[in-house]
Formats: structure tokens, sequence, C-alpha cells
């Protein structure tokens, strides 16, 4: 049982192992001069040689199907195998939507070609779909967003979106040739085309003038719209001392989770699923920590550090909860169940590089998504807050 090393890959006797992957490929023998490297699934060359020597002889006899071992998979429709392809997902703990987001574009990719097993998706047929999608043309419409609606029709997209139909494409055609299912991977060939070209839409990033702004914005609002509405836009008859102060207090709240979607960095779904018991506020370098369940990566225990100015802003925050649960005639909540509600369109952070870790006093440079200005700039006008584009 020889093993050479060529260029990180180990070879046996007609089996090896590419560098950076466990599991060793078998050479078998179809036909004269029909040689073929198949997975073996196997992470030992002792276990891959004799997985080899089976299924040659499986071959020599005449056992494997008429020579191919692919016919369980020509047979079997492309719906199955984009099922069985999600189930792995979901078994390797990718995300939800990442799982449902896989289906679907699979599932339309199929449809529109009109491919029903895997050898009806050819190369021809791919490369017009992908012409179909960037062109919005010759498609079915998506479906509508509720039951009574109506179907959406299929709008022109940017190279990136068809470039993420071929990565999709290619990670299922990865996953048929690693498990055996399909000698190569059948989607390999299509190319992406994005590179280089000028995208769609630019976002920028709220610089601290705009986010001091929006928090201010967000204070007021509550006292302003309250004393704005009622009939004829000439205010509400119970807008006495009491009630505009629980407004003023609301507003106060608000504005803290703007402050804190903007300068901690997480995402929304980390933002919306906190817990106070996941913010550590006392000691020297505070943080808050993000659980693995609810990361992007999965990670566990993410500590992500807080600047002096926005423990401090949470620290009274905290204090002002408890004492208006007290005041209500209730307990103050216990630290793993009392979330902080923080709303979608207010986490539009993104964790890069741009956005500083250091826990000093001075505010950083913050990285804010521009793909929901809107809300915020309808914030900004409901306040007479002047803005800039």
């Amino acid at each position: 049982m020889a093993t050479k090393t060529s260029g990180g890959t180990r070879i046996g006797a007609n089996v090896r192992c590419k560098r950076g992957r466990k599991r060793w490929d078998m050479r078998l023998r179809f036909g004269p001069g029909d040689w073929r490297w198949l997975s073996t699934g196997m992470t030992t060359q002792r276990a891959a040689e004799a997985v080899r020597e089976v299924e040659q002889t499986r071959i020599e006899r005449g056992e494997a199907g008429l020579l191919d071992p692919f016919d369980a998979t020509r047979a079997t429709p492309l719906a199955d195998l984009v099922a069985t392809y999600c189930q792995v997902l979901q078994a390797l703990n990718r995300a939800p939507r990442h799982v449902a987001s896989v289906r679907d574009r699979l599932s339309f990719a199929f449809d529109a070609m009109g491919a029903r097993f895997v050898q009806d998706a050819d190369l021809p047929k791919i490369e017009a779909f992908l012409g179909k999608v960037v062109r919005g043309e010759g498609l079915p419409p998506m479906r509508a967003r509720s039951a009574k609606g109506k179907p959406i029709p299929r709008r022109p997209v940017s190279l990136r979106t068809r470039d993420g139909y071929v990565e999709v494409l290619r990670a299922f055609g990865n996953w048929m040739h690693e498990g055996g299912r399909w000698g190569s991977n059948p989607f390999g060939k299509v190319r992406t085309e994005a590179s280089g070209s000028p995208p769609t839409m630019e976002h920028r990033a709220f610089d601290v003038d705009e986010i001091d702004a929006l928090v201010g914005a967000a204070e007021v609002r509550c006292v302003q719209q309250w004393v704005r509405g009622g009939k004829d836009g000439g205010g509400h008859a119970n807008a006495d001392a009491t009630k505009l102060a629980a407004l003023a207090a609301e507003g106060w709240a608000r504005g803290t989770l703007y402050l804190f979607a903007s300068y901690a960095a997480l995402r929304w779904n980390e933002c919306r699923t906190l817990c106070w018991g996941d913010l550590v506020l006392d000691g020297p370098e505070p943080y808050v920590l993000v659980r693995a369940k609810n990361a992007k990566n999965r990670k566990t225990g993410q500590q992500v550090p807080l600047v002096d100015f926005l423990v401090e802003r949470l620290q009274q925050h905290r204090k002002r909860q408890a004492e208006a649960a007290v005041r209500g005639g209730g307990r103050v909540p216990a630290r793993d169940c009392a979330r902080m509600p923080v709303g979608r369109n207010s986490a539009n952070t993104t964790r890069t590089a741009d956005a500083p870790r250091s826990t000093g006093s001075a505010r950083p440079a913050t990285r804010c998504c521009g793909a929901r200005a809107s809300p915020w700039l309808s914030l900004f006008s409901s306040c007479d807050t002047p803005t800039r584009s």
C-alpha cells in the first residue's frame, strides 16, 4: 500500500486523495480506454482501495448496471435531488433562509429550462435561462405575496444576481460530483460575468452627524406626531403632561435602540434576539455576547466590544426600563428573558473592517447600510430634521 505525494495530492494504487480533502477517490475502468475517477466516501487509503477492488469486480462482472454507475441518478428527477441537497444543507446547520433561497432558485431554474433530469440541463439551456433572467423576459411570473394577490412579473436583474444563480448551480453540481452521483460537475463550465461590472446601486455609510440626527428625531417624533394628530391635525384632546412624558420616554428608548444598532455593528437578527443577559456593561471592557444560534456564521461566544458612550446609554435605558416596570406594579424582568426590541429598519449595520471594535471614548466610524434609507428619510422629514443626499 505505497503512497506517493504530488502537488499535495496523495496517490496510491488507483486511488488518490486531493489536497485539502479528506475522502479518497478511486479510478475505475469501464471499458477499453474508459477510466473514470469516482468518490469512495472513505477517509483512509486502505478502505478506499478495498472499495475500489469491490466496485471494479462488479463492473467486470457486468453487475454495475450496463457499466454505468450513474444510471440511478439519470432516472432520479431533479426535484428529488434538490430536496435531498436541501436536507444535506439543513443537516450542516445552514440558515433556514439560505436553504429556502437555494431551493427556490434551483427549482425555478430547472422549471424554466424545462429540465426534469440532470442530463436535460445542458449548457445551452443554462445559458439561455441566464440570459432570460438578466433581461427579465420569457420567464413565468413570481408567485403572489398573499392569497388574494396577483403574480408579480419578472424584471431585469443585474449581472451579480445572474451570478448568484450560477453559484447555486455550481454548488449543487459539486455536491453531486463529490457524492458519486455524477462523474463531474454538470454545471462547472458555466461562467460568471459580474467581475468588473459597474454596480447597480451604491451604499453610503451614515456619518456621525446623521446618526445623531436620527437618534434625536426618534426621541421627539412620538410627541410631535401625537401633538399634530387628532381630527384635522389639530392635536389630540388628551395631550396632557403625563401622556406626553410617556411618549417622550418611548421616543428616548427608541433612540437608544437606533444608537445601539448603529454602533454595535451587529446584524438585524443578532440585534432582534438579544437579551439583557447578553450585554456585559460592567467591568473594564464591556461587550455584547452573540450566541451561536443567532449568529450568521454560527460561531460560539462571539464577544463584540462596546464603546463607552453607548455603555452609559444602555445602563440608563436598563434603569429606566426597570423603574417603569416597578411603577406599573410588576417586577424587574429577568436578564435572560427581557429582550431588547430592535426594529428591522434600525439594525442597518454591517460588520466590516470599517467598524472598529475599540472601546475608547471617541466615536468610531460606523458602517451603515444604505439599502433601507427610505425609513430614515421619512423619520427625518416627519421630525423637521434636514437631510442631505
